[in-house]
């Protein structure tokens, strides 16, 4: 028998794998030395952080149109926060 333990990357709660959303960015373009790009980023992040965000959840069936382009226009504008409290960095 095999036990698996599901985290949230953002508040490190052990949660139930369907409370966990998957985000994946992609990270075409940036190098990390000569010829050796940087694999994309999987993040884990459960619904409780997520409404933290500002994000509606329900289930997707029973999302007004209202709600799903709020959530579009939320995670443009919180995508940069969510990397940041992951303690990824954008400096020049």
């Amino acid at each position: 028998m095999k036990t698996q333990i599901f985290t949230c990357d953002l508040c490190k709660q052990s949660k139930s794998e369907n409370d966990l959303c998957h985000l994946t960015v992609g990270t075409r373009g940036i190098t990390i030395s000569p010829n050796k790009y940087h694999s994309d980023i999987n993040i884990d992040i459960c619904k409780d952080c997520l409404e933290k965000k500002g994000f509606v959840i329900k289930p997707e069936d029973k999302m007004i149109e209202a709600e799903i382009n709020k959530n579009k226009k939320t995670l443009e504008d919180k995508i940069v926060d969510i990397l940041q409290d992951l303690d990824v960095a954008f400096h020049e």
